[in-house]
């Protein structure tokens, strides 16, 4: 049964940074130094950042890889691939898989056609890794599917198939009698499979492993998982060679990964290796690691011998964007073989690299920026490898504390860390976000003032800022921190209920909601009291991080606990559905059918505006903001993406502020205008340009804002049978209903634009604030302590705290 609790979610949800994530670093080169903590663990490896820019990269020129699929295999120097491409007859796509043999110039050796879909109620591919041996033999896991619509009889079948060096078919070996029509009725898909050393088959089957010997005959099952929270990832092989599945359980909060290595002998599984960092991907292992998995910056090797995480290559530092990367492979020779795809609104490229370790006296030396974080999210990372690939002064060496840390008991690491960086452990550059105590940081002389970098900067000046993003940063006048973009949430009502002040308060939002009539609420959807109390304090003034001081024991916040006593502790949403199963459609329609006044609302664009209008409302709203009692506020929040500080204490202010740069200029895209052409089955360039926010939010700079809502007014097409381009619908679902949604005016990009400058509160949650509020509101929530009782000791407490850090 699910349920749902602010509490928890915060906890899974808010991501501290500290230094004691920055575990690698060049000892001259960093904020830092040499440092260990009081286990002897090295905080700081002196050689690791440098022996990260000793590889060299050549790309393998493989021309017609836009739809590889899988993953790589390489054997004898050769690059074995699967392709799978699509055509289109009479409107319908037909799908054909193919292996393609390449040598290391990208010359192509070899095109095996292996399945070609010819009707459309057939389907087919391969299913999981081609094996090859030292005789050039290919294997592959083919199978086909089809549904009888007159019928209703679904099949699938499965076949291991066998080639030769030269392409040529030499075994077909069916699996009907292994994987049953039965597996599927009972939930147990095929998700791949492994070959071991012997021949043996293991296939994943979603919830065992079923073992098959070289013919085909069925072994065993492994035991099934009785935890309904329990799945299983992908089959790898050990460093010995030994068949393994990673087994992911969540239980209590709390996410553990299991290795279990599958015992052929005991029929069943043998030794199990609880990895605390497997987060990515993994790979069969090989040498003194485990196996392999992909990390946030690039590849970590988990060890044999006691299963810790290690990094093993940093691809973002030389320059090879791994959120990208869909393969991994490591050759006898040492190097590192990847396979990335680039994804644009024109299509798709893929480039197959090889990694090659050389000594560092060929390795060009450049300035290094030590960079830490909590999370390296997936738009960060390709701008510290387009960076690290085109500065010729600067390489941003970055590094993930959840990349080689546990982090299953959430809590328990942000406290942690967040010692750790309030120790002084600060890395050059740091990435922060809400869930951060950042004024504390900066209270304590963490941070570097950006204004003095700023205004040192012929390029990148003040002026070239919307002026509230830099007032909402600020702290007593000094800029501690900047985003390349930001989000702003706020609350929307039918201006016909609330007039068409941005401002309400929560008196008079209830008073609307009474005159609404039976069964209105004051939100489209339900909130636990947890939930609102965050919320309220994360869009209100009771706290002022600025000069470490809060005003609980306010009138305002008497009313908004006396609100949140009337909601739920935690909702129940699977009962709820079970219940009424329109709860969705109910929901989603309730502010346009008066059921609700305010909805949600997250402007990451301009076209959201129109959408909501039309769609939710129906009529004309009000951007209202969260209820508050000044007059003067929004009740607006920003929701930075990818905050960004300089340790006070870095040697290379400079090089981290080019970094800085070059995230914010980067963070609007421009790129050739491509619309689908119906007359010819192709994309079709129209000469135009298209402007992309990277970060799919508001860009903090002002030519890049106006690139973005200009974009907004222009409508998306599509070129029809004939070759007229055409306007697309803009349909909106709400209730079921199919609504027809306006594209935004000049008057409503102006509103949106006046609007936005008007914001300036960050949003920020402070877990310790949030855990004093809902402790002491329980208390008042069971009725034994009164609503003033309750707003003392919040206001006492939270006053001790705040003194304490700021």
């Amino acid at each position: 049964m699910k349920k749902h609790s602010l509490k928890n979610k915060a906890r899974k949800t808010a991501c501290v940074l500290t230094a004691g994530m920055m575990l690698f670093s060049v000892g001259a080169l960093t904020a830092c130094g040499n440092k260990t903590d009081s286990n002897n663990t090295a905080l700081v490896d002196t050689q690791e950042a440098q022996k990260a820019l000793s590889y060299k990269v050549t790309e393998i020129p493989i021309q017609g890889l836009e739809n590889f699929y899988g993953q790589i295999t390489v054997k004898n120097g050769l690059y074995y691939l699967v392709q799978n491409d699509y055509e289109i007859i009479d409107d319908m796509y037909y799908s054909s898989y193919s292996v393609r043999v390449f040598d290391e110039t990208g010359a192509e050796k070899l095109t095996i056609p292996v399945f070609k879909q010819t009707d459309t109620e057939t389907y087919g591919g391969i299913n999981g890794d081609l094996y090859v041996d030292d005789s050039g033999n290919i294997s592959c896991m083919v199978y086909e599917s089809s549904y009888n619509e007159t019928t209703g009889e679904y099949k699938e079948i499965y076949n291991l198939v066998t080639y030769d060096s030269a392409g040529n078919e030499t075994k077909r070996q069916e699996l009907g009698q292994i994987y049953t029509q039965e597996d599927m009725e009972n939930e147990m898909y095929f998700n791949g499979y492994i070959v071991d050393a012997q021949g043996n088959l293991y296939l994943n089957l979603n919830k065992v492993i079923r073992v098959c010997d070289s013919t085909g005959n069925k072994l065993f099952d492994t035991p099934a998982s009785e935890s309904e929270n329990s799945w299983m990832s992908n089959l790898i092989l050990t460093n010995t060679g030994t068949p393994a599945v990673l087994v992911y359980d969540y239980t209590n909060d709390i996410s553990t990964q299991t290795l279990k290595e599958i015992d052929i002998n005991a029929k069943g599984y043998g030794k199990e290796h609880v990895l605390t960092a497997a987060n990515g991907t993994l790979y069969s292992g090989s040498g003194d690691y485990l196996c392999y998995m992909s990390s946030e910056t690039g590849i970590s090797g988990i060890r044999a011998d006691n299963t810790q995480t290690e990094n093993v290559v940093n691809l973002l530092t030389i320059g090879i964007d791994n959120s990208n990367i869909s393969s991994f492979v490591i050759c006898d020779d040492g190097s590192f073989i990847t396979v990335g795809n680039n994804y644009t609104h024109s299509g798709s490229t893929t480039t197959v690299s090889k990694i090659l370790p050389v000594e560092s006296s060929e390795v060009a030396q450049k300035e290094i920026i030590t960079l830490g974080c909590f999370y390296l999210d997936w738009n960060i990372r390709s701008e510290i490898a387009e960076f690290n690939k085109t500065s010729d002064k600067y390489t941003i060496f970055a590094t993930s504390f959840s990349e080689t840390n546990d982090t299953s008991d959430w809590e328990a690491a942000l406290t942690k860390f967040n010692n750790e960086l309030l120790a002084g452990n600060v890395p050059d550059l740091i990435l922060l976000n809400s869930g951060m105590p950042v004024n504390s940081y900066a209270s304590k002389g963490l941070f570097a003032d950006l204004y003095e970098l700023m205004d040192k900067d012929a390029e990148l000046t003040r002026d070239k800022f919307t002026p509230n993003v830099l007032s909402a940063f600020e702290t007593n006048g000094k800029l501690y921190e900047i985003t390349p973009a930001y989000s702003v949430q706020t609350l929307a009502a039918k201006t016909s209920l609330v007039g068409t002040e941005q401002s309400i308060t929560l008196d008079k939002a209830l008073g609307l909601v009474a005159d609404m009539g039976e069964g209105a609420t004051l939100f489209g959807y339900d909130i636990a009291a947890p939930e609102f109390l965050s919320t309220a304090i994360s869009f209100s003034d009771f706290v002022d991080y600025e000069n470490g001081t809060c005003n609980f024991d306010s009138p305002e916040f008497k009313a908004v606990l006396e609100y949140a006593k009337t909601l739920p502790k935690e909702i129940d949403y699977e009962t709820m559905y079970n219940e009424n199963p329109n709860y969705w459609v109910d929901k989603e329609s309730a502010c346009r059918n008066n059921k609700a006044l305010f909805y949600s609302m997250y402007f990451s664009d301009f076209t959201s505006y129109t959408q909501t209008r039309d769609g939710n409302f129906g009529e004309d709203i009000t951007l209202t903001g969260f209820p508050t009692s000044n007059p003067e506020s929004t009740g607006a929040a920003m929701f930075a993406q990818t905050e960004m500080a300089i340790s006070s204490k870095s040697e290379h202010k400079d090089g981290a502020w080019e970094f800085i740069k070059y995230v914010i200029n980067g963070a609007v895209t421009e790129e050739p205008y491509y619309i689908w052409d119906n007359s010819t089955n192709e994309q079709k360039d129209t000469g135009r340009t298209r402007y992309n926010s990277k970060y799919y939010s508001l860009p903090v700079l002002k030519d890049q804002l106006d690139k973005i809502a200009q974009q907004a007014l222009v409508a998306d097409t599509y070129i029809d049978e004939n070759g007229n381009e055409v306007e697309q619908e803009n349909i909106y679902y709400i209730g079921g209903e199919e609504i027809k949604v306006g594209r935004p005016t000049q008057a409503d990009i102006d509103m949106l634009k006046e609007y936005f400058a008007n914001v300036d509160k960050v949003s920020r949650q402070d877990m310790s604030i949030d855990e004093i509020v809902n402790e002491e509101f329980g208390l008042f929530y069971d009725g034994q302590k009164t609503v003033d009782e309750t707003v003392s000791v919040i206001q006492s407490r939270a006053s001790i705290y705040m003194s304490e850090q700021y």
